[in-house]
């Protein structure tokens, strides 16, 4: 999970937060701040999109099928 949200980060496409740093305070910070930021919001939305997997629940699924069969 870590390197994930470490990769869509330097991307552009999230926000990390440690654990040891996170409180309800800091999570509350960061959220308004992008929602008080519309083009941030924008630019993170797309390249969040552009990093993802569409359907990687389904090819997931797939793949398991695909093993279970060849045993």
């Amino acid at each position: 999970q870590g390197i994930n949200a470490k990769i869509f980060e330097r991307e552009g496409a999230a926000i990390s937060i440690l654990e040891k740093d996170l409180s309800d305070v800091k999570l509350a910070r960061v959220f308004l701040d992008i929602l008080e930021d519309k083009n941030r919001l924008e630019i993170m939305s797309k390249k969040s999109r552009e990093l993802g997997n569409e359907n990687s629940a389904r090819k997931i699924v797939d793949y398991i099928f695909d093993c279970i069969k060849k045993n």
